[in-house]
């Protein structure tokens, strides 16, 4: 049953607002479009209710122990490739595959434990009874009577505590001094310590050697 009054799509036309009409032959009302979904055979309820446990699969032969083979061989005198061939065809040994027993038991003591050990618990009663903090007000108090103490005996100990910038900065200092006086105290002979510079930058015009120059 075609819907539209023209075969070919291509010379259909749509209204303003709608869409065009199809071309094709479709089935009545009702149809359900799509692949039909087989249904199962156990649902929810029988797979709760019967559950089929696990079978352990069997172990397959194991492989062939060529050297045990070649070792019978030998007690049996076989020399040549055409009697291996028949002895192998009517002997046969085959790798033996080690099993442990599963069966085993570990006696331990009772205070032995497995894993990593816990943390222990945080005391809440000490938290919610405000311990730690009467504890470190209590050394605070210590420690400043312990200092008036110190001070009215005369024996502060109480003195300045330098950090590591300035310690770094105090190192710096004194070595710059120190290389200041070495520069200064460098040897030079009698006929060159009042030679000025050549050329005048007026940096230091108060200089002996810039007024030198300047006359010169």
């Amino acid at each position: 049953m075609y819907l539209g009054k023209k075969p070919n799509c291509l010379l259909t036309k749509d209204d303003v607002g709608r869409s065009k009409p199809t071309t094709r032959k479709l089935p009545q009302d009702g149809w359900v479009y799509g692949k039909a979904e087989k249904k199962d055979d156990e649902g929810v309820s029988e797979i709760t209710r019967s559950w089929k446990s696990h079978s352990t699969s069997r172990e397959g032969a194991p492989d062939r122990d060529f050297k045990k083979l070649n070792k019978l061989s030998l007690r049996a005198g076989v020399t040549n490739a055409r009697a291996m061939g028949g002895f192998r065809r009517t002997t046969d040994a085959r790798v033996r595959i080690p099993k442990g027993s599963k069966d085993r038991m570990i006696r331990t003591s009772n205070e032995f434990y497995f894993g990593m050990p816990s943390k222990p618990s945080t005391p809440i009663h000490d938290i919610i009874g405000n311990t730690y903090g009467e504890r470190a007000e209590f050394d605070i108090v210590e420690g400043y009577a312990y200092d008036l103490a110190q001070r009215k005996r005369g024996k502060s100990q109480i003195g300045l505590r330098h950090t590591r910038a300035s310690d770094l900065a105090a190192t710096a200092i004194t070595g710059k001094d120190k290389s200041e006086e070495v520069s200064r105290n460098q040897f030079k002979l009698s006929k060159f310590r009042k030679c000025g510079p050549r050329i005048n930058t007026n940096l230091k015009k108060t200089s002996d050697a810039a007024k030198r120059t300047e006359t010169q």
